[in-house]
């Protein structure tokens, strides 16, 4: 009877650690993300993506309004505008992403040479260590 349980846990440890082998498995790589604005200064009701991902999904980006704290991801990528209902691309505009930074997309018109990002520098509150 003992040699079966000893046995019995042996070959659930065994599964286990079997189980959790990483050989093969995909490494996870995080991906950073920060907030920011963007402006339709344009005649167009928008919808913005970033790597071919909407990034509006609740509603659309009407002329003259603003999304506020639009979570992209950082680094080097490209963010699209399509007109509202329409498939084919409107602007292609590449910009860089830094998580030292806020920044502001402004959409002027119906090219990339009217699409704008102003970063502002991010600034580090200091609090006081004692006193609080």
């Amino acid at each position: 009877m003992k040699v079966g349980v000893l046995f019995l846990c042996f070959m659930l440890v065994a599964t286990v650690l079997v189980s959790c082998s990483k050989a093969g498995d995909d490494v996870f790589v995080p991906t950073r993300t920060t907030a920011i604005v963007v402006i339709n200064a344009g005649p167009d009701t928008l919808n913005i993506y970033q790597k071919g991902t909407r990034l509006n999904s609740g509603s659309n980006l009407l002329p003259g309004g603003q999304y506020t704290s639009l979570q992209v991801s950082t680094g080097s990528s490209n963010f699209q505008f399509k007109q509202a209902g329409r498939a084919e691309l409107l602007i292609d505009a590449p910009f860089t992403i830094d998580t030292a930074a806020a920044y502001t997309l402004i959409v002027g018109g119906r090219s990339a040479d009217k699409v704008f990002c102003y970063a502002i520098p991010c600034l580090k509150k200091i609090l006081p260590t004692s006193g609080l």
